[in-house]
């Protein structure tokens, strides 16, 4: 048995939830994580800053594989921008401490989030349950202006020009 009742809430949660809920709870830990980052960085805390960052990078690097850019056409497209947009937006409000940035990326997760909150719960025909649907496989709205259009070009090395510790 699970001596940590919240680690047992969440196990639970995740376990009995569908794809989309999945993912949902992934976006607002990382919301939670961004602005726990900020505040981190208003106190000048850089060890936890980085704490609350490198769990972040974790979940977007996670939610990044997860993409299926065979099925998943233009969505999978934007998402991966998105992901991309907000690692450069993290590693630039690192560089500049500037914790406006962290905020401002966590807004951007929150109006994607609510994105997946309008994504159905698809049931398949798996007795099991074990197929999950992702909003990959249903219709899946792409916003105008959940995030800058700029996207940082990605394909090359990334630049670490003007990376200050």
């Amino acid at each position: 048995m699970n001596s940590n009742p919240v680690k047992s809430y969440r196990d639970t949660a995740v376990h009995s939830s569908n794809a989309a809920d999945i993912f949902i709870q992934c976006y607002e830990e990382v919301i939670r994580l961004l602005h726990a980052a900020a505040r981190a960085m208003d106190q000048n805390d850089i060890e936890s800053k980085t704490q609350y960052l490198n769990r972040v990078l974790t979940f977007i690097v996670h939610l990044q594989g997860t993409l299926d850019f065979t099925n998943g056409g233009q969505v999978s497209v934007w998402l991966d921008q998105f992901y991309r947009l907000i690692r450069a937006q993290i590693f630039d409000a690192s560089a500049q401490r500037n914790p406006a940035l962290l905020r401002q990326a966590a807004d951007y997760f929150a109006d994607v989030r609510k994105l997946w909150e309008g994504v159905p719960a698809v049931h398949s025909a798996d007795p099991a349950g074990k197929s999950l649907h992702s909003p990959q496989d249903v219709p899946f709205q792409i916003p105008d202006s959940s995030a800058p259009a700029n996207v940082p070009d990605t394909t090359g090395t990334p630049s670490r020009a003007n990376w200050r510790a």
